[in-house]
């Protein structure tokens, strides 16, 4: 996250460019940080493009066929005909200032505060390694290597991240070894088994086995719910209840 520079006295207000009119334009997509896109009406764009290009130094402006490849932004359809974005700091405020947050992302990621932290800790990790910065796209092959799945296909490397492990563990677990034969049977003890020895009312049910509500295997009930006994409201309510059932 970058600090945002609310009080600079160059901010990127597109209701104060010279000879900038929102009358040339059909949609806008401002205020939303330091992103922007715009689609000119019919026959509007190179004026409005050439009025924008240059309007403030803060300010970077393409048609979205010129927008710089490294983003990986600009070639789906849905993207506008001109896109912009602003420098570390700065965020693009439309037809009026609505923008008040203190930090914000979204900027160049090549910016050092827009990178993000790496830290792990655990019995597969070497201590004290301090490692280059790397592309986050690696970290899911990092993950699955160290859960033992096999990864979905993707764009990571599982060599990257390799130099920051104890060993090249990981990966799926192995099989149990055969012994080349069919399991052996349980031994017979020579007689029908033993039944379950009574206790003397019907049989406790069978635990569940669904891990819902937070991995509990029942759900609280009587007292439990209400530790502090039945509030007053809820009384009040039910004593209502009951005397419009008698009534009616």
């Amino acid at each position: 996250m970058t600090t945002v520079n609310k009080t600079a006295s160059d901010l990127v207000e597109f209701h104060k460019f010279p000879n900038f009119t929102f009358q040339d334009i059909e949609f806008e997509l401002l205020d939303y940080g330091p992103n922007g896109m715009l689609i000119p009406k019919e026959g509007r764009l190179e004026k409005v493009y050439g009025v924008l290009k240059d309007a403030h130094p803060r300010l970077h402006v393409y048609k979205k066929e010129q927008f710089p490849k490294s983003f990986h932004y600009a070639d789906h359809p849905r993207i506008a005909p001109l896109v912009m974005y602003s420098d570390p700091g700065y965020v693009i405020h439309g037809r009026i200032n609505v923008q008040f947050n203190n930090g914000e992302h979204g900027f160049d990621n090549k910016d050092l505060d827009m990178k993000t932290i790496f830290r792990a800790v655990g019995p597969s990790f070497k201590e004290g390694l301090e490692v280059a910065p790397f592309e986050s796209v690696h970290v899911y092959e990092l993950m699955c290597q160290l859960l033992g799945i096999v990864p979905e296909p993707n764009d990571g490397d599982p060599d990257t991240l390799k130099p920051m492990l104890r060993s090249s563990g990981g990966g799926p677990p192995s099989p149990t070894p055969s012994t080349g034969g069919p399991p052996s049977p349980t031994p017979s003890t020579g007689g029908p088994p033993s039944p379950a020895p009574s206790t003397g009312g019907p049989p406790s049910p069978a635990p569940s086995t669904d891990p819902g509500w937070h991995g509990h295997t029942e759900l609280p009930s009587g007292s439990a719910l209400l530790p502090k006994g039945r509030p007053p409201l809820m009384s009040a309510l039910l004593g209502t209840l009951t005397l419009l059932a008698k009534v009616t």
